[in-house]
């Protein structure tokens, strides 16, 4: 896995690396109190715009700290004990996010986070997953092998590309 160079407006989607360092209760817009563990989740969004829509747009958005709420996963990202880590993303222009949520809760460490979350426009239970008993680096091996199932070929992000 590696750092990519930057480019303009990359379309496609995205699985972003999030660590709680203890547990956490929020207020997530109208799925109301949601209660979450402390560990590793992956949240999986869609950059298939431009601009603020594209994968930088979304990606620098997540990393960028103090935001408006807007999203299910910036109700997530504004508590102090969430860090976005590192994304994993892909240039596609197929809506891929939703297999690649079906493929991950086939895997024995995976499971749905929080009904709902993020999934609001999709049939999906949950857009937000969390790995049991894998920490950051094998989780993002995790999602990067199920990237390359999906035939697709990922690319990192991390915090200092948004900068």
């Amino acid at each position: 896995m590696r750092d990519v160079p930057e480019s303009s407006s990359l379309r496609g989607f995205y699985a972003l690396l999030v660590s709680l360092s203890r547990d956490i209760s929020i207020e997530v817009g109208s799925l109301g109190i949601m209660c979450l563990g402390s560990g590793t989740y992956f949240y999986v969004g869609s950059g298939l715009g431009s601009g603020s829509s594209s994968i930088e747009g979304r990606l620098s958005r997540h990393f960028g700290g103090a935001k408006s709420i807007y999203w299910h996963i910036d109700y997530l990202l504004s508590d102090s004990h969430a860090k976005a880590i590192a994304a994993i993303y892909s240039e596609t222009y197929s809506r891929m996010e939703c297999k690649l949520v079906k493929r991950l809760l086939r895997s024995p460490r995976v499971r749905v986070a929080q009904r709902g979350f993020g999934s609001s426009g999709c049939s999906c239970i949950s857009h937000l997953v969390l790995l049991e008993g894998l920490r950051n680096s094998k989780g993002e091996e995790l999602i990067w092998q199920k990237f390359k199932e999906l035939g697709l070929r990922p690319k990192r992000w991390t915090a200092s590309r948004s900068r």
